[in-house]
């Protein structure tokens, strides 16, 4: 474009003005010497041939009649003046650097002659010579910006994507993301960069989540596996102890009601390790008594907790049911009292955790209360003096994962656990702290319409027992020797098999005699579910009770209402099959 299409347009444009003018200069001249010649006037010619003398750009100036001889001229360098026929059609043309140019003029009466007229090209070509050069130092200078512009934008935005390039094909060669690009701006392009470390530490943070998620899941598996062969024999111990107490007295009796207590204790112990490996479902809505299912997590909480750590309750009696699952409540209770506990594990002296219960009543969106609604409510608040937390803290302290614990300490799942336990009864958590003073969660569970808890004390023993038939269908020994002993002696009668084809053929024998099969759902060779559907087909209305030694979800229930947990002392045994032939 420099040395090609722009000097050739720049030539043209300075030719065609140079014409011009040369074309203006002609004619006048012409006008003028026409003038001269007609009057005779040879000084007003002397005096046009001078001002043209004076033009330095002038090479010659001749008037030539019509064949072409010359009649004037000034011409210092001598050049060969064109021919006239060389004008013919126009009126200058370009050769050897000089420009022609011509027009006709009336020399004498009837004699036709023309002025001719020679410019030098020079000082044009030194023009476009100097435009030349300028629009080489232009292409240069562009040049040279070009590179430095491509070399910032280079810096700026080609090499960070291209470090975050080879980043992201590392990441995917490798499958690891631990793989950071530096930033070195905050547009658009660090912005991404940063977009990318931030979801590359985010991808490492979930994996470890992940992996402890994993882990505990299969410590979940493992516990629950342990715990189902632990409850059985807990189960074959602690009736043979209750039956035991009926009938032991004096000093034995002490010594039985030790090992009673302490085998209740450590079914309880199993029974908490067993919370770590279930999924929060949906609440089997049944009448709970708060105030026992809070002294329960106390006991547990007492056995566990470091002794320096002092455990305070504040519990009145007369506590309204609330509607739920006992099971998952305590689990909430549990993992609040953890809290607690970890929150003042740093303390040198003076470390306690409080429980205390109370029933609140509350209007529609009250100020202090955003998730509360009409009603009663019984609220259960799990208190410490610990380091407290400031307002980010509170704000994510029920969010899944989140922890301020050290590494190892906790997964960060049992305030979200409890916050969805809560809401799936209807209720709600708040959380009330400040830095250096404690905090307090507060369980908000609906009461409104229930009735008021009675006195804990059991209902007596002589009014459980009967006279029926009852099947146990368990691959434990001990845990047939132990219910049948328990039943038997309640007044039931009572046949045991040791699997389930066995228990079938008792079935089949005595279809009109069994009133109510125990089934075990864990059993080798024909599982629980197996006898189930064998017995709905050739007694469909026969009354069945899960006995298990581990919680069963509703889908796993299916049609059977009434599970029976082991260990289960013989108070519950007995009411559960009571409940059993009512139904």
């Amino acid at each position: 474009f420099n040395f090609v299409y722009f000097p050739q347009a720049q030539k043209r444009q300075v030719t065609e003005a140079l014409e011009d003018k040369v074309d203006t200069i002609v004619r006048m001249l012409a006008a003028g010497m026409t003038s001269a010649l007609d009057k005779g006037d040879y000084e007003f010619l002397a005096r046009v041939f001078g001002l043209v003398k004076d033009d330095p750009t002038v090479l010659y100036v001749a008037v030539v009649d019509a064949g072409g001889d010359l009649v004037l001229s000034f011409n210092p360098q001598e050049i060969q003046l064109p021919s006239v026929e060389l004008y013919t059609d126009r009126r200058h043309f370009e050769e050897r650097k000089i420009l022609h140019g011509a027009v006709p003029l009336q020399i004498e009466e009837g004699v036709q002659g023309f002025l001719l007229v020679g410019y030098s090209l020079v000082g044009r070509d030194e023009v476009l010579a100097e435009i030349r050069t300028t629009g080489l130092v232009i292409i240069v200078s562009v040049f040279v910006l070009g590179l430095l512009l491509f070399s910032f934008l280079s810096h700026l935005i080609t090499d960070p994507i291209g470090r975050l390039v080879d980043t992201i094909r590392e990441t995917r060669r490798t499958g690891e993301y631990r793989y950071v690009t530096q930033e070195h701006s905050t547009d658009e392009v660090g912005e991404l960069i940063g977009a990318f470390n931030d979801m590359t530490a985010e991808r490492e943070q979930m994996e470890e989540e992940l992996r402890q998620s994993q882990k505990m899941k299969a410590i979940g598996q493992f516990t629950a596996g342990i715990a189902h062969n632990f409850n059985n024999m807990l189960f074959s111990i602690l009736g043979n102890l209750e039956l035991a107490q009926l009938v032991a007295d004096g000093e034995l009796r002490t010594y039985v009601n030790q090992a009673h207590l302490s085998t209740k204790q450590a079914a309880d112990m199993v029974s908490q390790l067993m919370l770590f490996s279930r999924r929060t479902q949906k609440p089997d809505p049944v009448p709970v008594d708060i105030g026992s299912i809070v002294a329960d997590t106390l006991a547990i909480c007492r056995d566990i907790f470091d002794r320096r750590i002092e455990i305070r309750e504040r519990l009145p009696a007369g506590l309204p049911f609330a509607m739920g699952d006992s099971t998952q409540l305590q689990q909430v209770f549990f993992n609040l009292c953890l809290n607690a506990r970890d929150a003042v594990g740093e303390r040198a002296d003076d470390a306690h955790v409080e429980i205390a219960a109370d029933l609140h009543t509350f209007d529609a969106g009250d100020a202090g209360h955003p998730g509360s609604h009409n009603g009663r409510y019984v609220r259960i608040q799990v208190t410490d003096n610990g380091s407290g937390m400031d307002a980010e803290t509170r704000q994510r302290a029920f969010e899944p994962f989140f922890t301020t614990k050290d590494l190892g300490r906790g997964t960060g799942l049992g305030l979200s656990t409890a916050y969805a336990i809560v809401d799936a009864h209807g209720g709600w958590i708040e959380c009330d702290s400040q830095p250096g003073a404690g905090a307090t969660f507060s369980v908000y569970l609906p009461a409104d319409g229930l009735q008021i808890a009675p006195d804990r004390e059991r209902a007596a023993q002589s009014d459980l027992g009967g006279t029926e038939t009852i099947l146990v269908i368990d691959d434990e020994e001990s845990v047939r020797k132990t219910v049948t002993a328990m039943l038997e002696q309640a007044g039931y009668s009572v046949l045991t098999a040791a699997g389930g084809s066995e228990g079938l053929e008792l079935f089949q024998a005595h279809p009109d005699r069994i009133e109510l099969v125990l089934l075990d759902l864990s059993m080798p060779g024909m599982s629980g579910r197996q006898v189930l559907e064998k017995l709905r087909a050739i007694a469909p209305e026969s009354r069945v009770a899960y006995f298990t030694g581990r919680e069963l979800s509703e889908e796993e229930r299916g049609e059977v209402r009434i599970v029976i947990e082991k260990p289960v002392t013989r108070h519950d045994l007995l009411s559960a099959v009571q409940a059993s032939l009512k139904s």
